[in-house]
């Protein structure tokens, strides 16, 4: 019986890694055809290609355990800086029953949609994304949970494509006290 279930496993999986769109190869339009969920890593991308091209500096605040630093930097990695983001990417054909949609529509766009996490054990709880009226985006929220046997860590991400991101972090560890990490990237003007 089990070997029946784990053949049968092992194909489900062949067969949905043989439909899926490799990232690394595929186009921005091919993946956004196949998008199951916001392509999150595609439109993360763009950005982190925007931000770079226009040599966009960064103002950043770092507040952990409410001790505050403070960083201007003109050449940033947009890729390093943005890669919590996109990570958190949900866009896989095996996961579409595994989260629940809501959106809302105005003047028949797209406005706003929230995923919800149906399964507790994904670490993506939750993604939000907003658009305007010309169908830009103008946030994206992401809730990230992971558990282990030694800890636990709570992220909450904001992106905001033109001001910046804000990342709270809470780390729980059994053996330390919590660990709370605050960080807020602010765009600033090319000079």
């Amino acid at each position: 019986m089990y070997k029946i279930i784990g053949v049968f496993v092992v194909a489900c999986t062949a067969l949905v890694a043989c439909q899926s769109v490799d990232s690394d190869t595929a186009t921005t339009e091919e993946q956004e055809a196949t998008a199951v969920f916001f392509p999150l890593e595609s439109y993360i991308e763009q950005e982190v290609a925007r931000l770079n091209e226009a040599g966009m500096p960064l103002e950043k605040h770092i507040w952990y355990n409410e001790q505050e630093e403070t960083q201007t930097n003109n050449e940033i990695d947009y890729g390093k800086e943005l890669s919590l983001f996109r990570r958190a990417d949900i866009n896989k054909p095996a996961w579409v029953d595994l989260y629940q949609a809501d959106t809302i529509f105005q003047d028949e766009r797209a406005r706003e949609v929230r995923y919800q996490a149906l399964d507790p054990e994904l670490e993506v709880r939750s993604l939000e994304v907003k658009w305007d009226k010309e169908g830009a985006v103008t946030e994206v929220k992401i809730r990230r949970e992971s558990i282990s046997t030694l800890a636990s860590n709570e992220y909450d991400l904001v992106y905001l494509p033109q001001e910046g991101y804000r990342i709270n972090t809470l780390q729980q560890n059994r053996s330390a006290d919590p660990v709370t990490i605050r960080i807020e990237g602010t765009f600033q003007e090319v000079k």
